[in-house]
């Protein structure tokens, strides 16, 4: 199982933020995800996991952080593109869009995000998506 999270808020409009600033939050959020997965692959046995969170940020962008929609988008769509590419070899790709805002408690508190997570990697092969939503 390899599962990637990371994501930065840049609290600036999308009038004030930068090209240099987009593609280092990106780089950061996103583009991580490319040598984590590279690095990982000689390791990924048939039955691995490739487990990302993701976030409504994707669909929903914040007005004061556009950069965190666009690391999300961009993840999800490396996650497909795992998924597709890895298939044949029996390793999966998945993520898991978190459409709520997280909480100490209720569906969007750590134990029922780690639990969404979770029954996401663990589907069986007949019921597999690359994409997940968490609505709580």
């Amino acid at each position: 199982m390899l599962h990637f999270n990371p994501s930065r808020w840049r609290d600036k409009d999308v009038l004030e933020l930068s090209v240099e600033e987009l593609l280092e939050d990106v780089a950061f959020g996103a583009g991580a995800l490319l040598p984590a997965v590279q690095a990982a692959r000689p390791h990924l046995q048939p039955n691995a996991r490739i487990l990302v969170t993701g976030s409504m940020a994707a669909d929903e962008p914040a007005v004061a952080a556009p950069s965190l929609g666009v690391q999300k988008a961009a993840v999800r769509t490396l996650t497909h593109a795992f998924d597709k590419t890895l298939r044949a070899a029996g390793v999966r790709a998945v993520l898991v869009q978190v459409n709520g805002a997280l909480a100490q408690e209720g569906p969007f508190s750590p134990a029922a995000v780690a639990e969404a997570l979770w029954a996401a990697a663990h589907r069986d092969e007949a019921r597999w998506t690359a994409f997940v939503p968490h609505d709580g």
